[in-house]
């Protein structure tokens, strides 16, 4: 029979339980992409119920969120720290029918058609795999051909926020539609822009 000292039964049994403990625990990036996932679904369902005080909280107050839109000949933006529901396009957002469930799916984002009116598949879609540049070409677009006086640092900043940034499209059969982005920022996941240029027909 083999004889194992205590000191050592003690190491062994401390060694075996930490490794429990870690197994037990779920890891970090688990736990970012089910926060992530939460606040997605969050958006959607204060969207689908037109909660208007739902949707601010989930902005993050020193962060502001997004609105692209387009006016006239020209993709635009603004930034809100505080969401102004008296906004044309963001009224426009807050009546779509967001009526279908859809499990979100890691994929390639679906496009919209402009002659039908309609996106090429449906659901709720997010690729982690894409880094979305529509913000910043939109800025650099305003200076170039417009001659908007945004600072190179802003537009530096839009990017380098981008690179981190999550697209996601929820697209229903009947061409309904939210297309918004998700930051994380101090550890939470924000709503950080709205995207309306997308489905906007009208150039």
């Amino acid at each position: 029979m083999i004889r194992i000292p205590l000191h050592m039964v003690a190491v062994l049994w401390c060694c075996w339980a930490l490794g429990l403990q870690s197994a037990c625990q779920p890891s970090g990036r688990q736990s970012t992409q089910d926060d992530f996932e939460q606040v997605a679904f969050q958006v959607l369902e204060a969207f689908r119920n037109k909660d208007t005080v739902a949707i601010q909280s989930l902005v993050a107050a020193d962060q502001g969120v997004y609105l692209l839109f387009r006016a006239g000949v020209f993709d635009e933006y603004t930034k809100m720290v505080s969401l102004d529901w008296e906004n044309v396009y963001l009224r426009a957002v807050l009546s779509y029918e967001l009526t279908d469930d859809f499990t979100l799916r890691y994929e390639s984002l679906p496009a919209f058609d402009c002659d039908s009116l309609l996106w090429s598949k449906q659901g709720f879609y997010c690729d982690t795999t894409a880094v979305d540049r529509l913000l910043s070409t939109t800025t650099r677009n305003l200076v170039t051909y417009r001659e908007d006086p945004i600072k190179p640092k802003t537009i530096e900043a839009l990017a380098a926020t981008e690179k981190s940034a999550r697209r996601l499209v929820w697209a229903s059969k009947k061409g309904h539609s939210l297309v918004f982005y998700l930051i994380k920022h101090q550890q939470k996941w924000y709503l950080w822009m709205i995207d309306t240029v997308t489905t906007d027909c009208s150039a």
